[in-house]
């Protein structure tokens, strides 16, 4: 079969989440993908008018993404309608073919083994930085799981079905706020508690992406593990002991009940991971205690020498309180590398800060400025922006154009609000930005932090 004359059917490769089938076609001589959505089989026009426009919405924002780790769509001819003898017509998206199995057909093919904990770090590396990029574009993906994730045979993974995309809009805002109707598309035990409400944020796709591999590291499908009942958080880690304690907690965290447990943004994530291979010490802003010293604190009294420590512990415990009244106050908090992802408000380091440098007003009239905040005591630097609730992205950026800090976590206040970034470096030269949905971003000027006397 020949469609508009260029692209010939080679086979079926399956069904389009349900509303539809999806063919390998030859686009004269280039494999490719043809996605069909045929609304025949929808009698009701409400049902209809929705399906097609998360079809339609899925082939515009893939027209709009440009990443190795993510489909490719042609913008000028990758999305059409084909009428042949059908009543309605078909609705087709054309996008790159990729090459290899979906990570639920290779678990398969490899019996279910677990993977490792270095193919987790990996994987998990490469799946944030496609979230990393398509969450500063204001997107969420919403439908993270194995079957929606291809592993090619370099070894890349590829971030397919994007049917249930999202785009941050002010409207999204404002139903999320007024708890209005919004559509509500799942996958069971994939999708986290606040989509299933129809209340979905960038955090709820790190929720199902820890879900995705606790399913890889434990070769088991996610309906056969157990669940906390008090938590409601999968006990998976008896079924992947060569995990390791940092990775471990890093995935529990990714997978908390509520989205402001979870990690801020995908910049947290990427530090972490590091911090993980690099043996470095690790901060975690929603603490995750292990589960010897869980164990430990439990039962304290079941041997002399707990009994001895705790009194320890209690009579020297105001001797420590004047230690760091007397000695700490004056010193760093902790050295940047450590600062770094961390929030300024939970770390206190904002109590004491001072504004380095302003940008004041903005791309539109409801914005007021941009700030440069820095702590010494923190060695650390943030973005601090003041104004009315609009889509943008907050940042700090240093000379050679690396950004640090990024927040992609909108809070939703009506009228003026004021938003910060997670900490960065403070011992080099750095500006703060802010970047709206469209436009150029908003910058301070560069200065050098660590140059400026202690406050």
């Amino acid at each position: 079969m020949l469609i508009r004359e260029r692209y010939r059917v080679v086979q079926e490769l399956g069904k389009g989440g349900g509303f539809g089938k999806i063919f390998e076609v030859d686009d004269r001589g280039t494999p490719k993908v043809l996605k069909v959505l045929n609304l025949e089989q929808f009698c009701n026009p409400e049902d209809k008018q929705k399906v097609l426009s998360l079809f339609k919405r899925e082939a515009d924002v893939l027209k709009r993404l440009n990443h190795p780790g993510i489909a490719r769509v042609e913008p000028e001819d990758g999305y059409f309608t084909w009428l042949e003898s059908a009543r309605e017509p078909f609705h087709c998206l054309v996008m790159e073919k990729i090459d290899g199995h979906n990570l639920e057909e290779w678990l398969e093919q490899r019996g279910n083994q677990p993977i490792t904990k270095e193919q987790a770090i990996e994987w998990l590396k490469q799946l944030v930085k496609i979230l990393k990029y398509l969450h500063e574009q204001h997107f969420f993906h919403r439908d993270i799981k194995p079957s929606n994730i291809m592993l090619k045979p370099d070894g890349q993974l590829v971030l397919i079905d994007f049917g249930t995309v999202r785009e941050v809009t002010n409207t999204y805002l404002s139903k999320i706020s007024e708890q209005r109707e919004v559509t509500v598309l799942h996958s069971e035990y994939y999708t986290p508690p606040e989509q299933i409400n129809g209340n979905s944020v960038p955090q709820s796709d790190f929720y199902a992406l820890g879900c995705t591999l606790v399913c890889l590291l434990t070769g088991k499908c996610l309906k056969e593990l157990p669940k906390d009942p008090q938590t409601h958080k999968f006990i998976w880690r008896n079924h992947a002991p060569t995990v390791g304690e940092p990775l471990a907690n890093l995935i529990d965290w990714l997978i908390a009940p509520l989205p402001r447990e979870r990690p801020e943004n995908t910049q947290v994530i990427l530090e972490y991971l590091e911090a993980v291979e690099k043996g470095l010490p690790i901060f975690q802003k929603s603490a995750v205690v292990p589960r010897n010293w869980q164990y430990w604190f439990s039962q304290p009294f079941r041997h002399p020498l707990k009994i001895l420590f705790l009194l320890l512990i209690v009579s020297i415990f105001p001797l420590a309180i004047l230690l760091v009244r007397t000695t700490v106050i004056d010193r760093p908090l902790c050295r940047s590398h450590l600062c770094i992802g961390r929030n300024p408000k939970d770390s206190t380091c904002d109590k004491d800060a001072i504004t380095i440098t302003t940008r004041d007003k903005g791309y539109a009239p409801s914005f007021v400025e941009v700030e440069l905040r820095y702590s010494w005591r923190c060695n650390s630097t943030w973005v601090r922006t003041t104004g009315q609730l609009f889509p943008r992205t907050d940042y700090l950026e240093d000379t050679q154009g690396k950004k640090y800090g990024a927040s992609q976590e909108i809070q939703l206040p009506s009228g003026e609000m004021i938003r910060y970034t997670n900490m960065g470096p403070g011992d080099i030269e750095i500006r703060a930005c802010s970047q709206p949905s469209s436009g150029e971003p908003k910058c301070t000027s560069f200065v050098n932090p660590s140059l400026v006397p202690p406050n």
